[in-house]
């Protein structure tokens, strides 16, 4: 992990001084290793490539694209090893067909004559992250030290974060995850769940439905109308998620997310989820609200409410102007005009500087509307998905929703 990070630290130094180094056979072999280094890190190093790899609108092209193919193709460090009960399967295909931070994907075909696949969990990948936990750890507690003098608590965040991807690794949680999900969407038109055989699955492999000839998400879809469909589809379910049913799938980048061949949206993975009680669901729809309607002052006020914790260094006139700087560069932005990401991290380290600790659900739902706009981003950039949001939040005031 240290040579990473060293390897990222030379390369942004180098790109800071020749911004298109990474177009050029050095910059491009560079990447290539990194995006190799990455792979065979942890499932934490391979998450933040992810959410890295879908602001290419926004960061250093050459970099983000290079590191793409971690949203579904990671090497895969585990094979089919009898897993599960062979019995019921009529054919199993040994060969990964695709592999992802915590485990591969093999094809199978259950008796029954239904096509499925069947998420191996990586043991080894597993027991890496937990090595890797603990060396961030250490890095974060001397970049305690360094950072304390811009109040930045990053062992802070690092134990906020570390049990988020632990839960990954899951698959019991996981299963009962896909199960909600696809109650939750089952009338819903345009969202495809696929269906999880709970009773085929165990706590180190789960067996889904294979749905054929899924279309990756890519930027030739940007501005069309199958790309503006999806997008609408996409986002209404996410805020369906966040403002209704308080199941949210906080992973939603391209590898996660595809089209069938009808242009449905078929969403998959459901490791990386936060649930959110009714409370909690209002308060966020407060907070959203005051965001895409500009209300600066009330965003600041509900943050500093869903806070655990506010330190003695706490000034509330420094955190609310701080604030209201940033919702002022976010309020009525489209969705391909405004780097969700750095908003997002810019509102952590206000907080974090001025003393307001955040849960960790409001973290992990600003971190999935990161990854949401990646891949909203490559469908269609024009989206006002802030609009969107009022018309969602009005009709919930009404009290009728059609979701």
């Amino acid at each position: 992990m240290i040579r990473l990070l060293a390897t990222i630290s030379l390369y942004a130094l180098v790109v800071r001084i020749s911004p298109r180094f990474g177009g050029t056979a050095v910059g491009r072999y560079v990447i290539t290793t990194l995006a190799r280094q990455c792979a065979a890190d942890s499932p934490a190093v391979i998450k933040i490539a992810q959410l890295i790899s879908g602001r290419a609108q926004f960061s250093d092209r050459y970099f983000c694209e290079g590191l793409l193919k971690l949203q579904a193709d990671v090497s895969p460090n585990c094979w089919f090893r009898g897993e599960v009960d062979e019995t019921w399967f009529a054919k199993i295909d040994q060969r990964a067909l695709a592999s992802g931070s915590v485990g591969s994907v093999f094809r199978a075909t259950l008796l029954s004559g239904a096509p499925v696949v069947i998420k191996v969990k990586d043991l080894h990948r597993e027991e890496k992250h937990l090595k890797s936990a603990r060396t961030f750890r250490s890095i974060s507690t001397l970049a305690n030290r360094i950072m304390s003098v811009w109040n930045i608590p990053a062992l802070d965040w690092i134990n906020a974060l570390t049990p988020v991807f632990r839960g990954q690794f899951d698959f019991d949680s996981e299963r009962a995850n896909a199960l909600q999900f696809a109650e939750a969407f089952r009338r819903v038109d345009g969202v495809v769940i696929p269906r999880c055989y709970a009773q085929h699955s165990n706590p180190v492999a789960l067996v889904y439905e294979r749905i054929e000839e899924l279309a990756v998400i890519s930027e030739e879809l940007n501005g069309t109308q199958r790309g503006t469909r999806a997008a609408d589809i996409l986002l209404k379910a996410y805020f369906k998620m966040v403002f209704i049913d308080g199941l949210i799938h906080c992973d939603l980048h391209a590898g996660n997310v595809y089209l069938n061949a009808k242009g449905d949206v078929v969403i998959l993975d459901y490791g990386y989820v936060e649930r959110i009680t009714d409370r909690v669901k209002v308060k966020f729809r407060k907070f959203f609200g005051a965001i895409v309607s500009g209300n600066s002052n009330l965003c600041a006020a509900l943050i500093v409410d869903m806070a655990t914790s506010r330190a003695k260094r706490y000034k509330e006139f420094e955190f609310f102007t701080a604030i209201g700087d940033l919702v002022e560069q976010f309020h009525g932005r489209r969705a391909g005009d405004v780097d969700v990401g750095k908003f997002i991290m810019a509102v952590f380290v206000t907080c974090a500087r001025s003393g307001v600790r955040v849960e960790s659900w409001f973290a992990n739902i600003l971190v999935s509307l990161a990854f949401l706009q990646g891949t909203l981003v490559k469908l269609d950039s024009s989206l006002d998905f802030q609009l969107e949001a009022k018309r969602l939040l009005h009709t919930l005031e009404e009290g009728a929703i059609g979701l």
